[in-house]
């Protein structure tokens, strides 16, 4: 994974591809085991997904103006 966070104890993994990227038979296995073990694991391809996917994870909050 290229993001990995601890939000409240949870784990959090984030692979983070070009658009249209494909995961690697590795990064395959890795969410597979990481899921098995409890931990919540995204592929994304879009900065505006990631960044929703990390504020709704707890990770980033909106700004206060």
């Amino acid at each position: 994974a290229d993001l990995a966070i601890i939000v409240d104890g949870r784990p959090y993994f984030m692979e983070v591809k070009a658009k249209g990227g494909k995961q690697s038979e590795a990064q395959k296995d890795f969410e597979q085991r990481a899921n098995s073990a409890g931990a919540v694991y995204v592929c994304i391809d879009n900065i505006d997904t990631a960044i929703r996917t990390l504020r709704s994870w707890g990770a980033i909050r909106k700004a206060v103006a």
